[in-house]
């Protein structure tokens, strides 16, 4: 499973993986520059200071050079969580319907957030940085070797004792990792649930009742993080120590060397600048390590929880919607029956009316139509709805419940809801007169609306939901309690505009206002024994 997700994000990022690797590449080259050049000026018999600041030119451009190769992996990380965060945002928007639900929207939003951000480490460091590593490795190795055998074989040693002693902490470390995910993620969300309700914690007087409904989820958060940051810290503290342990001790050694004339102050000087490279990329390698503990954990998020949750699909693509319908002996809603002899025919034209009580089912039959749910016996043009391809079948549906929407952006930002408008279709918007005299009462395109749209009146809200529904090209438009907590005179106002300009199309409108009634020319009531009942003029 892994693995084919490398291979996708390699076929995505190809161009720019290679050259990133072919960038770690030359920045060995700059790495190594200062002890090239120090082995060589050495080996002349005359030093001067024109030589001295000569090789302090070009160690500064080396360094340099490493400052341009952590731009360039900056700018290409910068790229790469961009166009990745957008994929996962696809992936969970093909996940069932109930799966988002039990997992939460805020849940996935965080772990989205966190496996985009290993995956881009991993991508970044482990490939490029890993190939960068393992040259460095080699070519110091060979080049110590030339100037002391003892000294290659302690630094081979040292490979092992990194690689295997970080390895018996590592299964550890990710099974930890992967659990700090679920726990920062879910809690995440349970406190921004709660400071999400503005208003209420702003009319509280007491401010430690909203800190102490918090608390459980902060201090699980951090408890969790140290856990895991005093396991990861212990561990890569313990190999540093080692690893300073020895390098001082062949510093120790190779001056003994030179104390004795056994190595000429030119090796010294070279050995001890390869011993600071080599150590700081056995780190390296040790850190790559600690970026696979956390990817690892995002593998199986996206394995377990995303892709195991997609929703099926179909096959072929709905160009439009004559005419629904729907017969089915019963509905269930897991192991609950809602609703049993369900028949309801729907054609270009109709106003359909579904009524019953709260909790009967009326938005679950919605549901369904939009293939939220899977159900059998629903037939768009005598074509079974599992057939068709999800987003096209979407695509010819409005649907819009009491709950709108509402973005922190501009007024024309919810109105578009990312979509490309033409400033024509806009302007058309301008002919409807309530939203004439929406915009007359001191709103405008530019007009700032709030989180929550708090500064906004139920509405208002639903009036900007019928400026999305009249942009939109549909065939069916599903209407569930969108008048449920706004006035009558609004209400009549909403649905009348509505039928108004959507005479060619299937309305189908779920309330439990007997007052909307009299716009439907079908009505459908489920009953207190749970039957589905055509109610006849």
């Amino acid at each position: 499973m892994k693995w084919k997700i490398i291979k996708e994000v390699f076929a995505d990022n190809r161009k720019a993986l290679v050259a990133l690797i072919c960038i770690s590449l030359f920045s060995i080259i700059s790495l190594l520059i200062g002890p090239y050049i120090t082995s060589v000026i050495y080996s002349f018999e005359e030093l001067n200071m024109k030589t001295f600041f000569y090789v302090c030119f070009l160690l500064i451009i080396s360094y340099f050079l490493q400052l341009l190769f952590i731009y360039i992996k900056g700018k290409f990380s910068l790229k790469f969580k961009i166009n990745e965060t957008k994929k996962m945002y696809r992936k969970v928007m093909d996940m069932k319907y109930d799966s988002i639900i039990d997992l939460k929207p805020m849940y996935l939003v965080e772990r989205t957030n966190q496996t985009v951000n290993s995956l881009s480490m991993f991508i970044t460091n482990f490939f490029s940085s890993l190939i960068t590593y393992v040259v460095i490795v080699g070519v110091i190795l060979a080049w110590v070797l030339s100037i002391n055998v003892y000294v290659f074989l302690i630094m081979i040693v040292m490979i092992p004792v990194n690689i295997f002693g970080f390895k018996l902490l590592n299964g550890k470390l990710q099974t930890e990792s992967k659990k700090l995910q679920k726990v920062c993620s879910s809690n995440f969300a349970e406190i921004l649930n709660v400071m999400g309700n503005v208003d209420y914690i702003k009319q509280n007087g007491e401010k430690e009742s909203i800190i102490n409904l918090i608390n459980p989820n902060i201090t699980r958060i951090e408890e969790e993080m140290y856990s895991i940051n005093k396991l990861a810290g212990f561990s890569h503290e313990t190999i540093n120590i080692i690893n300073n342990l020895v390098s001082n001790i062949l510093i120790i050694y190779i001056g003994f060397l030179m104390f004795n004339n056994n190595i000429i102050v030119g090796n010294v000087i070279v050995i001890i600048m390869l011993l600071n490279i080599y150590f700081n990329t056995i780190k390296g390698i040790v850190s790559v390590n600690l970026n696979y503990r956390d990817v690892k954990g995002s593998f199986d998020f996206i394995k377990e929880e995303i892709e195991n949750n997609f929703e099926s699909d179909g096959e072929s693509e709905l160009l439009e919607i004559n005419n629904i319908v729907i017969d089915s002996k019963e509905i269930r809603l897991g192991e609950q029956l809602l609703i049993e002899d369900v028949y309801l025919v729907a054609n270009r034209g109709d106003i359909i009316g579904i009524t019953g009580d709260s909790g009967s089912g009326k938005s679950t039959i919605a549901k369904f139509l939009l293939k939220f749910r899977e159900i059998n016996n629903i037939k768009i043009n005598d074509i079974d709805i599992r057939k068709y391809t999800n987003e096209s079948l979407r695509r010819k549906i409005s649907y819009y419940s009491q709950n709108t929407p509402i973005l922190s952006k501009t007024l024309a930002d919810n109105i578009s809801m990312g979509r490309s408008i033409e400033n024509e279709e806009f302007e058309k918007l301008f002919k409807i007169d309530f939203i004439k005299e929406f915009f007359s009462d001191n709103f405008d395109m530019k007009y700032e609306i709030s989180e929550n749209g708090i500064n906004l009146s139920g509405g208002e809200k639903q009036k900007i939901a019928l400026m999305r529904l009249f942009l939109e090209k549909t065939d069916l438009i599903i209407l569930d309690e969108i008048t449920n907590a706004i006035d009558q005179i609004t209400s009549d106002q909403i649905i009348e505009t509505i039928i108004k300009y959507s005479q060619d199309k299937i309305i189908i409108i779920i309330t439990h206002n007997e007052n909307t009634s009299k716009y439907f020319t079908k009505t459908y009531k489920i009953t207190k024994d749970k039957k589905l009942e055509e109610q006849h003029k």
